[in-house]
């Protein structure tokens, strides 16, 4: 019996042991499962957020789309037609840039897509995406690896890079340069860091790494003149991991001096650079955190904008020496400290360069700079992560930024949903055909309100169609007289009126209008001829949208014609004829 009861009480013994060893399994498997669930709810969280930001700002970027080109696309005109001096026009200057890829952006979407513009904005959207992908890649190399902070991650990602703060920037077909001048440096570091991280493991095939960093650091400096100023952050970098010498660095700067002196062009923007960067010093100060959230002078003050600037250049200086001293210190977490700390100097030197003093990023109708001031903000961010070596630091940062990111920027992307009239184009072009500046329009009536209404009734005052072009757009066109090209036919056009434009009296601007073809695209030019079929001048094709065309009658659709000719004393009675590709018709 008392084996038997022994035995029973070791069974007894054994079950609860192996219950108790059960319970915390499960107790270990509930509480991983919950994290896992946790983690996984983070994700489904995050991941609507943005997409639902991303979607925000694709609708943003459809409704305001408009046939209507701005008069900056029609930079590749020259490239397209110009014969011999096309390839000038490659590297000619545009706004002290040479906007080089954005060209050939331009150049796929007239030759591949009649000029619609639909695949430029498209393609504003690709690069929107790959900025997110390039902070992604950055924030998870500085903040490390877990998945915890992964959400994070998305967030900080596409917030930034989808803002409809950027709304110029993503509405404006040809101002990918400014997605590009934040994209391509930023890819070169990327493959800067993957050729630095590999070349101690497979040293004679990591070289097309740092071949292809270059290439997108030579093309960021042709995109915008301003990305010259990468190549000192840049070559330092080569230098201080002994990738060049001392001969090398020197030949390097040399290089880059004398191809700023003597552009491919002749001409030079060195004295501008540096004009820019000195006059626009104070300007810079304030700029930069009044686009990171949108505060106005006279919310925020002189003083505060200027102290908030000032912390913000010093960060990056400071990030520049923690760089150096992370060269010699700590080799295991240097490269990611060097690049962190080089690219967020080298975009707020760009945005020092690049700031005018004209341009107010308080106002929400001019913001193509804050695409560089949200870059500034991610990359300084990714360079304080490089600094950290708490992960609970770490996640706590990442966590504010996300919150400031989502309150600052979060009613930005609402802003889609308050006007689905799109015709800030419209206005803006009324305004340059009849010399209406900003205060008056401004005094119209109802402007904030309709801007439909406000255009209507600038046509019916005027009796004329839409009209968008620069009043000095063509200055910079040669004045070489062009045949007509082939494949161009002649459409009913009519000269309203003649106004001069330029100091000089070399440009007349026309206004004018020609019936639509019942199609629904125009074609987005028209070239204006003498009677010889030369080509004298350019004229920009506007179509209605429907909304606005039924105030004036569904059944008669007017398209707006504007542009310059090349004459000094030009009247309505001279032989001018209107061509335009018969492609499009």
């Amino acid at each position: 019996m008392a084996s038997c009861s022994d035995a029973t009480f070791g069974f007894i013994f054994l079950g609860q042991e192996f219950g108790g060893a059960m319970r915390v399994v499960m107790e270990y498997l509930r509480a991983a499962w919950l994290s896992h669930l946790s983690s996984l709810a983070g994700l489904a969280a995050a991941g609507l957020v943005a997409a639902g930001y991303v979607a925000l700002a694709v609708y943003g970027g459809w409704i305001n789309y408009s046939i209507v080109p701005y008069l900056d696309t029609y930079d590749v005109l020259p490239i397209i037609f110009g014969g011999a001096s096309s390839l000038a026009g490659w590297f000619a200057l545009h706004n002290e840039h040479r906007i080089l890829a954005t060209k050939a952006l331009l150049w796929v979407d007239y030759v591949l897509f009649q000029g619609a513009g639909v695949f430029l904005i498209v393609m504003n959207f690709v690069l929107m995406a790959f900025i997110a992908g390039g902070f992604f890649f950055f924030l998870r190399k500085a903040g490390g690896w877990g998945r915890a902070n992964l959400p994070l991650y998305i967030l900080l990602s596409v917030l930034p890079a989808f803002s409809f703060i950027q709304k110029e920037n993503i509405v404006w077909e040809f101002q990918s340069q400014f997605f590009l001048v934040s994209l391509l440096p930023m890819a070169s570091c990327a493959l800067l860091l993957s050729f630095l991280e590999r070349r101690e493991v497979r040293a004679n095939r990591v070289f097309g790494y740092l071949l292809s960093s270059a290439l997108l650091a030579v093309l960021s400096v042709l995109n915008m003149g301003n990305g010259i100023l990468f190549f000192g952050v840049y070559i330092v970098v080569l230098w201080a991991f002994r990738i060049i010498g001392g001969l090398g660095l020197a030949g390097c700067c040399l290089a880059a001096l004398v191809y700023q002196l003597h552009s491919g062009t002749g001409s030079t923007n060195v004295h501008a650079m540096l004009e820019a960067f000195s006059a626009k010093t104070a300007k810079f100060l304030f700029y930069v955190p009044s686009a990171l959230g949108n505060f106005s002078e006279k919310t925020l003050g002189q003083t505060g904008a200027t102290i908030m600037g000032t912390c913000l250049l010093a960060c990056c200086i400071y990030l520049v020496f923690a760089a150096a001293r992370a060269i010699a210190k700590n080799r295991r977490r240097k490269n990611v400290t060097v690049l962190a700390a080089a690219l967020a100097a080298y975009v707020c030197l760009s945005v020092l360069a690049a700031t005018v003093a004209r341009i107010d990023l308080a106002d929400p109708f001019v913001s193509r700079y804050s695409t560089l001031s949200l870059m500034v903000f991610v990359m300084c961010l990714v360079g304080v992560l490089s600094c950290l070596e708490s992960d609970r630091a770490r996640r706590t940062l990442l966590a504010g930024a996300a919150l400031v990111s989502l309150g600052l920027l979060g009613p930005w992307q609402l802003t889609v949903l308050q006007d689905m009239r799109p015709m800030d184009r419209l206005v803006a072009g009324l305004c340059y055909a009849y010399g209406i500046d900003d205060a008056e329009m401004r005094g119209i009536p109802h402007f904030n309100a309709s801007k439909l209404e406000v255009a209507v009734a600038l046509m019916k005052r005027e009796k004329t169609g839409f009209v968008a072009a620069h009043p000095y757009a063509l200055a910079e066109i040669s004045t070489e007289a062009w045949t007509v090209p082939p494949g161009f036919v002649q459409i009913a056009g009519r000269i309203d009126a003649v106004k001069p434009v330029g100091s000089q009296g070399r440009y007349a601007f026309v206004t004018g209008w020609a019936l639509e073809y019942k199609r629904k695209r125009v074609p987005p030019y028209v070239y204006i001829a003498d009677g010889e079929k030369r080509v004298v001048g350019f004229a920009v094709v506007g179509a209605w949208r429907q909304e606005l065309a039924s105030p004036l009658g569904r059944e008669a659709e007017l398209s707006g014609l504007a542009g310059y000719v090349q004459r000094t004393a030009l009247t309505k009675t001279d032989n001018l004829q209107f061509y335009c590709p018969a492609a499009g018709l």
